[in-house]
Parts: C-alpha cells; sequence; structure tokens
C-alpha cells in the first residue's frame, strides 16, 4: 500500500467517525425535541408549556407567564378540563403532603393573579370561572 493509499484509507475512517458523530447527534437532537413536545399540555383553547411556564390562549394567540404555583393550578384545571375545583381540592392537588397556612386562601389569591394576567392580555377573564360558590372551571 502506499502514501497515497494509506492517506485514502486515512480519509475513509475519519468520514465514517464523523457520520457516526452526526447520527449520534441527530438522535440527541431528535429525543430533546421529544423531550419538550411532552412538557405541551393541550386542552380546548390553552396550550400550557410546562417548560417555559407560559399559558397560550389559540384564538388570542397569547401568551401569558404564570409563576410556579399558577402553573400548577392551570395544569390541574387543563388536565381535568370540565371539572369544577373547589379551593380545598386545587390546594390538595398543588401542594401534596403539604400543610401550607391560609391554603384555601393561598389558592384564591393564585387564582385572582391568573384572572388578572389573562384579563390584561386579552380583556377579559372569561375562561376561568366561578361556578355557583362550588368552585373554578377552565374553559
Amino acid at each position: 500500500m502506499n502514501a497515497i493509499e494509506q492517506q485514502f484509507d486515512a480519509l475513509k475512517d475519519m468520514v465514517h467517525s464523523l457520520l457516526e458523530e452526526i447520527e449520534n447527534i441527530k438522535k440527541f437532537i431528535l429525543e430533546s425535541v421529544e423531550s419538550d413536545v411532552k412538557n405541551v399540555i393541550e386542552s380546548n383553547d390553552f396550550m400550557l408549556d410546562l417548560n417555559m411556564k407560559k399559558l397560550f390562549i389559540k384564538s388570542h394567540e397569547k401568551y401569558i407567564d404564570l409563576t410556579e404555583t399558577e402553573l400548577v393550578i392551570i395544569k390541574i384545571m387543563i388536565t381535568n378540563n370540565g371539572n369544577v375545583f373547589n379551593r380545598k381540592q386545587i390546594a390538595q392537588k398543588a401542594y401534596p403532603g403539604g400543610i401550607i397556612f391560609n391554603t384555601s386562601e393561598n389558592v384564591g389569591v393564585h387564582i385572582h393573579r391568573i384572572r388578572n394576567k389573562i384579563k390584561k392580555e386579552i380583556g377579559n377573564h372569561e375562561y376561568l370561572r366561578s361556578r355557583n360558590k362550588r368552585g373554578y372551571i377552565i374553559y
């Protein structure tokens, strides 16, 4: 084997290694994208991005930034769309196993803040409603 053939073989090995590395990078990127997609919850007019902590209202094409607690509350309501939740139920799901002082009041404050954020972005808070003193529902 002469020098040119040796260089050619070395080049072939380098190309083969680079192609393997490209495949590994593609797999990593696809897995990352799939992971990110799994952290988005859609329901009716909503898309909740758990990574970015944002609620997207599709019909208005508006994003709403959420705190961690607001995110948990909206997640509970969106994943159980159509169900009415009272403050105690929301608190039990939002703070599992934890005892928080005045939990019902805390939930009420967070609901109020979420409504204000929605109202600020789209002009009303029709999506998060009270139901005959029984609790809250999201549409």
